[in-house]
């Protein structure tokens, strides 16, 4: 992947996934402080995550997943973005633990670090966001019972989906009461609650009720939706926003600055009110006559 990508002055959003890109991210990317997107994943990228990506404050959708020979550990820094809506890490080759300083992310809506190597417990810090809609933890190496507070915010319109290796049943590796899905370690296989686990969670989380839970049969594999997790409305409109801007884009000069985008989307709106204070002012001068 070549270096020069940091000189792109305009840089706003990046989509460079579902390729064969080979070597490391580079740090130069910390001088394109106003990207909001960074879609690197689905490639062959190897070395660690740098902790120059700390300094892109405008960051709202980090998607590093599937580079299977990123190691090292998840850098403090990434838990310092204001309006993070979205950090995918997974299917890659992290260790360490899940940072207590998590709970920084406000914002964060979908959280996915499943199939790594991750260690220690799930933070309690976790249950400190209450906008987290979507959240994967599953097929690491992390033990001890799921936060109670973080069962608190399971239910419609708060925290729809959380998998965890909840699984087996007689000896589960994260005990968890609210998950609407468990994963086997030993098999790798991951499958929605049972009816029973669901009464439970039921009982123990006053938010919680069967409608929240997902609606397949306790023998459906997630697989599927572990590697395609759905857009919350938030992260919707985000992608809205970026169609529109590169739709704008085949009609913009690479010489021309982002001022004239907003002229141009703006201009229409400018045009109907100086077409209303003419009508204002004709009419005005009519009733003087």
């Amino acid at each position: 992947m070549p270096t020069e990508i940091g000189l792109l002055g305009f840089l706003s959003f990046t989509r460079i996934n579902g390729n064969e890109f080979t070597g490391t991210l580079h740090t130069e990317l910390r001088r394109r402080q106003q990207v909001s997107e960074f879609w690197f994943h689905r490639n062959r990228l190897t070395g660690t995550i740098p902790t120059e990506l700390g300094r892109l404050q405008r960051m709202l959708d980090l998607c590093l997943f599937g580079n299977r020979d990123i190691m090292g550990t998840i850098p403090e820094v990434l838990f310092n973005y204001p309006r993070l809506l979205r950090l995918d890490l997974h299917e890659m080759s992290l260790t360490g633990t899940l940072s207590t300083n998590i709970g920084r992310l406000g914002d964060l809506e979908q959280l996915r670090v499943s199939r790594n190597m991750l260690t220690g417990t799930i933070p309690t810090e976790i249950g400190n966001l209450s906008g987290l809609r979507l959240s994967w933890l599953h097929l690491n190496f992390i033990t001890g019972s799921l936060p109670l507070n973080i069962c608190d915010n399971v239910g419609p319109d708060l925290l729809e989906f959380l998998q965890t290796d909840c699984g087996p049943d007689d000896d589960p590796a994260v005990p968890c009461l609210c998950c609407s899905a468990c994963c086997e370690r030993s098999t790798n296989i991951c499958s929605a609650v049972g009816t029973s686990l669901t009464r439970t969670a039921a009982k123990a989380s006053p938010r919680l009720s069967p409608s929240s839970m997902v609606t397949v049969s306790p023998t459906t594999s997630l697989i599927a939706a572990t590697t395609s997790p759905r857009l919350s409305p938030r992260l919707g409109r985000l992608q809205l926003h970026y169609y529109y801007l590169e739709q704008l884009s085949m009609f913009k000069r690479r010489d021309v600055l982002d001022e004239w985008c907003i002229v141009v989307l703006f201009l229409p709106s400018v045009l109907c009110v100086i077409k209303a204070l003419m009508g204002w002012a004709n009419s005005s001068i009519l009733g003087v006559r």
